[in-house]
C-alpha cells in the first residue's frame, strides 16, 4: 500500500470508520514523491472525501440535536501508486477506487464509536519495459502483464472523544493473489498482504491565549507475510497554534514524526477562512538510502464544506 505522512490531517486515509465523524464534509487531494533521486521510487496521487448523513445541527452554539444518538457516514478514496523502473517508466502501476459506509453511534455523552467498511476495485499492471537488470546477470525476460482487476475491502473501528481517539483498521482484506500471470506463485509470494493500522492520540492544551495545543499520536503498521519488516511505527508530535483575535477560522500547525526503519518527518500547514487547508511534509531518510536520496515530499490541499450553524467537531481538537 502507499505510504502517507499526511494521515494526521486526513485519518480517513488509514481508517474507513473516520467517515462522517466530523461536522463538515471534507475533500482532500494529495501528491507524494518518495525517495527523490532513486530510480523507480514510489509516486502516489490520491483524492478522498467523506461526510455525515443524518447528523442534525441545532441552532444553539456547539450543539447537535442528535449528539446522543447515531448517524451515518459516507466516503470515497481514489489513488494511483507507481513504483519500480527507470526514468518515467514504472514497472508496477496500481489504481484503486473505494466507497465507504460508516455507522457512528454514541456510547456516552462525550464518547462515540464508529464502524466503517469500504468496498472497491483495484487494478494492477506490470510494465516490463521499465525494468533494468545488472549486466552480470543471466539474460532475463521480464514480460509485461495485462492489467489485473479485482475487488478489495477494508474494515475499521474508530473510538473518539474531543480530547483523544483510538482507531483500528484492516486493509486489503481479501489478500488477492495475482493469478494468471507469469509470476503467479502457489506459495503466495505474489499476493497482496493484509495491512493493519492502529492509530491513537490525544490533546494537551499548552496555552489558552493564544491557543497552543500539542497532539501526540502514534501509528503502528503491521503487514501479513512481509519479510523482513512486518511491523513499523510512527511517533508523532503536532502543534496547533491559533491566535484568538484571528477568529476561529484560522489555524497554523507544525510537527514532526519519527518513523522506525526510515527516518524523520517534518510537517507544516495552515487553514484559512474555515474552508481551505494546505499541508506539506518532508521525510528525511536515516536508513541505508540516505546516500542515494534527497528525501520525500508530500503535499495535500483540503476543502471543508461547513454547516451554517456553529458547531464543534471533536476532530477540530486533534486534526
Amino acid at each position: 500500500m502507499p505510504q502517507y505522512s499526511q494521515y494526521m490531517f486526513n485519518p480517513y486515509l488509514i481508517n474507513p470508520a473516520v467517515a462522517g465523524s466530523s461536522d463538515y464534509y471534507h475533500l482532500n487531494a494529495g501528491f507524494r514523491r518518495q525517495w527523490i533521486g532513486v530510480d523507480g521510487s514510489p509516486v502516489t496521487f490520491y483524492f478522498s472525501g467523506h461526510g455525515h448523513v443524518g447528523k442534525e445541527h441545532a441552532r444553539l452554539r456547539w450543539i447537535h440535536k442528535n449528539q446522543n444518538s447515531w448517524h451515518h457516514g459516507l466516503g470515497f478514496l481514489a489513488y494511483a501508486d507507481k513504483t519500480g523502473g527507470t526514468g518515467n517508466r514504472y514497472i508496477f502501476n496500481t489504481y484503486k477506487f473505494a466507497v465507504t459506509y460508516a455507522y457512528d453511534m454514541s456510547i456516552s455523552r462525550t464518547l462515540r464509536v464508529s464502524f466503517g467498511a469500504s468496498l472497491g476495485i483495484t487494478q494492477i499492471g506490470i510494465d516490463g519495459s521499465g525494468a533494468r537488470f545488472n549486466e552480470s546477470l543471466s539474460p532475463v525476460v521480464f514480460n509485461s502483464v495485462p492489467n489485473l482487476v479485482f475487488p478489495d475491502a477494508n474494515l475499521g473501528v474508530f473510538l473518539y472523544h474531543k480530547l483523544w481517539f483510538v482507531g483500528v483498521s484492516n486493509y486489503q482484506l481479501f489478500a488477492q493473489r495475482l493469478r494468471n500471470t507469469p509470476y503467479s506463485d502457489p506459495t503466495g509470494q505474489n499476493q497482496l498482504a493484509r495491512q493493519y493500522f492502529i492509530n491513537t492520540g490525544g490533546l494537551l492544551r499548552l496555552l489558552r491565549d493564544p491557543v497552543i495545543d500539542m497532539i501526540p499520536s502514534t501509528l503502528i503498521k503491521l503487514s501479513e507475510n512481509v519479510s523482513p519488516a512486518p511491523i513499523s511505527a510512527d511517533f508523532n508530535i503536532k502543534i496547533n497554534f491559533k491566535q484568538i483575535k484571528w477568529g476561529d477560522n484560522h489555524l497554523i500547525w507544525g510537527g514532526f514524526s519519527y518513523r522506525t526503519q526510515e527516518g524523520l518527518v517534518f510537517l507544516a500547514g495552515f487553514r484559512v477562512s474555515k474552508h481551505y487547508e494546505i499541508c506539506y511534509s518532508y521525510d528525511y531518510v536515516l536508513n541505508y538510502l540516505q546516500a542515494s536520496t534527497r528525501g520525500t515530499h508530500e503535499f495535500m490541499v483540503g476543502y471543508r464544506i461547513v454547516p451554517k450553524q456553529r458547531v464543534l467537531s471533536p476532530s477540530d481538537f486533534w486534526y
